[in-house]
């Protein structure tokens, strides 16, 4: 499970990369897996990626490795 801070990481250094997959908006909340509560990063695109996109984000906490989870769900821009 991975905290909100763990998740913050995960977003800062993997911004550009979620950029490249086309996700026009990036933000961290709260989600249920397989039960449990954990933090992940929420990633919002345009449209349906041609690819999969990848699941978990890879952070290093202190001397470990960590997965974030990453949810990729199809918005449409806001624009005022």
């Amino acid at each position: 499970m991975a905290s909100e801070k763990q998740a913050q990481l995960a977003k800062e250094i993997h911004l550009d990369f979620l950029d490249k997959l086309g996700a026009h908006s990036v933000l961290v909340d709260k989600i249920d897996v397989d039960g449990k509560k954990t933090f992940a990063v929420i990633a919002y695109t345009d449209k349906k990626l041609k690819k999969t996109p990848p699941q978990h984000l890879e952070i290093e906490d202190g001397t470990r490795k960590l997965n974030v989870p990453v949810v990729f769900t199809v918005e449409e821009k806001f624009m005022i």
